[in-house]
């Protein structure tokens, strides 16, 4: 227990993504006019923010029915918990590096369901799919109407190309895995080889029971009211800064500072969203100044909306914030 605060500070990847960030800082900030930035601040319209949270609420409940839709063939897990399993998730992102919020939705689910946290771990494998196959989309629908620029244009097809070849990976490597892996582990530590099998083949297990032929449709869906719902909350602070862009700009912009998320970062990508969403509307000739001033609202609002509807998971749950820490960190 004492351990868990220092594994995670010395982190590589923290210290990475903290480095990152600052990166990002520097080179957002270089273009910036700080009283045109103010003015953009001052000028926003604060009823659309209103909009925009309300619509991030809307998408953690379409996430809450996916997490359902992927956990159905192992328990049946009322909308409440699985709901706040989401909020709670999303808020061990802000206070841990990585993707610290899939490890503490695991754990809170494997301790509320009583099923072994591996064959969630699969099931959530399976919910990233379907957002890699919603993102992969979006860019596809966005390629003919958006000049992507070279730097962007780049990620979307390393991350298609890495996103197909993983899902390939895991379906080849489902059946021999675990048990390689075991008996590697053996040579080294023997009392461990077991426990390293049975853990990987609970993932195996569980991402094949939430990626069946009848399941995934289903969490494609949800996947698709997640994205939509995303889309508009988006729509919505373009709309409070009314940004001389076309609607589907605020699609853009969620595709690139999504995009990001595979590039380490601080906890909240603070930094980083902030530049891709900068770049993502320079498509537009939008002022940098006025750009960033988006970035910082809906960056912001968004972490708001996290902390607020988390930390009500959290009360309803009867969880503490060390909970969540420590299980975003095992």
């Amino acid at each position: 227990m004492s351990d868990s605060k220092p594994r995670s500070i010395n982190s590589p990847r923290l210290w990475l993504g903290i480095g990152v960030s600052i990166i990002c800082i520097a080179l957002v900030s270089r273009r910036i006019d700080w009283a045109a930035f103010a003015r953009a601040l001052t000028s926003l319209n604060p009823i659309w923010l209103i909009g925009a949270a309300l619509f991030n609420v809307l998408s953690y409940v379409f996430t809450g029915f996916r997490v359902r839709q992927v956990l159905a063939p192992q328990t049946w897990m009322p909308i409440r918990d699985a709901y706040d399993a989401v909020v709670i998730s999303n808020l061990a992102t802000l206070v841990a590096p990585s993707r610290a919020g899939d490890l503490a939705k695991a754990a809170f689910v494997s301790r509320k369901q009583s099923i072994p946290v591996s064959r969630v771990l699969g099931a959530v494998a399976v919910e990233r799919f379907g957002d890699v196959a919603m993102l992969i989309l979006l860019a596809a629908a966005l390629w003919f109407a958006v000049a992507f620029p070279p730097m962007i244009r780049a990620g979307v097809t390393a991350f298609t190309i890495a996103g197909i070849g993983a899902l390939a990976a895991l379906l080849l490597a489902a059946d021999w895995l675990p048990a390689l892996a075991g008996r590697c582990v053996s040579l080294v530590v023997p009392s461990w080889g077991p426990t390293i099998r049975a853990f990987l083949d609970g993932i195996f297990a569980g991402f094949r029971s939430a990626g069946g032929v009848r399941q995934f449709p289903g969490t494609l869906f949800w996947s698709l009211m997640i994205w939509i719902s995303s889309a508009v909350a988006m729509w919505c602070v373009v709309e409070a800064f009314q940004l001389p862009v076309p609607w589907y700009a605020a699609c853009f912009v969620l595709l690139v500072v999504n995009l990001g998320g595979v590039i380490p970062a601080s906890p909240g990508s603070i930094g980083l969203y902030h530049y891709l969403a900068v770049v993502a509307l320079t498509v537009w000739a939008v002022d940098p100044s006025v750009a960033l001033g988006f970035a910082v609202v809906a960056h912001a609002a968004g972490i708001v909306v996290v902390l607020l509807v988390g930390l009500g998971g959290l009360a309803r749950q009867h969880e503490s914030l060390f909970h969540v820490r420590r299980s975003a960190t095992i």
